[in-house]
């Protein structure tokens, strides 16, 4: 194993994960890749995007491809992981490659602990602890009817104003919360690697929450990890409230399907998510995979001699 360990944060979207993981980067042994323009931690999406993309990188060429994507990447240019340290890395698999990228961001900061947070990770919860054996989690649950709202008042779900619409788009958030929620409480059920919170026990009390992470990862409490670093990763901004996010029906509907999704087999909810998948087909990457322009370490120089980048 390497000198730093794998911590991953697991958690459907909007319930919190990005807040949980700006905290516990706020403690000086645990290092991860932030940018204001990602809220501050920025999703790697390497399990649920890159892992197996580009086929066996044992083959030159397939890596190739893969380290070309990466070095232009947001992720690696935050980070300020180059095709040079890349491409020194080969020959090497998915698995060890993004672990070696990790122990970079952690070695540079002298911690202990590397933070990976990317919410469409909480499906492969057991074959990232399977990869990682080393690996510790913290989930973070959110009620469902708070999910759902912020979710629609996100900008670009807020054309969705027809019932039809929103109703597919409340019925894939709710499938997904719940399949993502049962299968974090399956794997806690039989390891000790991992501690599940709630967005309410967050926002009732930060402090013991973090005590809480801080014992389970063996680190001492810092009273850092009770600061803020970048504004709030929120849906809601101007004239739209939470209030306003859900009508009554739309409310009584969730407490169906809440109800429904946690007495249906997981793996019928398997098998529903994974044919969305395959009816969408390969999906490009996200649209935030290459957002930032230019290098960070332009930005970084340009913010040094006080121009706008």
């Amino acid at each position: 194993m390497g000198s730093s360990r794998p911590l991953f944060v697991l958690g459907n979207h909007r319930s919190g994960t990005t807040w949980l993981a700006n905290q516990l980067c706020r403690h000086p042994e645990i290092a991860g890749v932030q940018h204001e323009r990602h809220h501050g931690i920025h999703e790697s999406a390497w399990f649920s995007s890159l892992d197996g993309r580009y086929g066996d990188l044992r083959t030159r060429s397939n890596f190739i491809e893969l380290v070309e994507v990466l070095a232009e990447s947001d992720y690696c240019r935050i980070a300020e992981i180059d095709r040079a340290f890349l491409y020194a890395e080969w020959p090497i698999d998915y698995d060890q490659l993004f672990r070696r990228i990790m122990e970079e961001v952690a070695r540079r900061a002298g911690a202990r602990y590397w933070i990976e947070k990317t919410p469409a990770h909480t499906e492969f919860v057991d074959e990232i602890a399977r990869r990682y054996p080393d690996a510790r989690f913290v989930s973070v649950k959110r009620a469902l009817e708070s999910v759902v709202g912020s979710s629609l008042g996100m900008e670009r779900h807020s054309s969705l104003t027809g019932a039809t619409s929103r109703l597919k788009h409340i019925f894939s958030v709710a499938l997904r919360w719940s399949y993502f929620n049962r299968l974090v409480d399956g794997y806690a059920q039989g390891s000790d690697r991992i501690v599940c919170l709630t967005y309410a026990e967050m926002r009732s009390d930060l402090e013991a929450t973090m005590r809480r992470i801080s014992d389970h990862l063996e680190l001492p409490f810092d009273s850092r990890l009770l600061g803020s670093d970048f504004a709030a990763n929120t849906s809601f901004s101007g004239d739209r409230t939470r209030d306003d996010a859900l009508s009554g029906w739309e409310r009584r509907l969730l407490s169906l399907l809440e109800g429904l999704f946690a007495a249906t087999p997981i793996s019928i909810l398997r098998a529903v998510v994974s044919r969305a998948r395959r009816r969408e087909g390969r999906a490009p990457l996200p649209p935030w995979f290459f957002r930032l322009h230019p290098h960070a370490s332009e930005q970084r120089d340009a913010a040094q001699s006080g121009s706008d980048p």
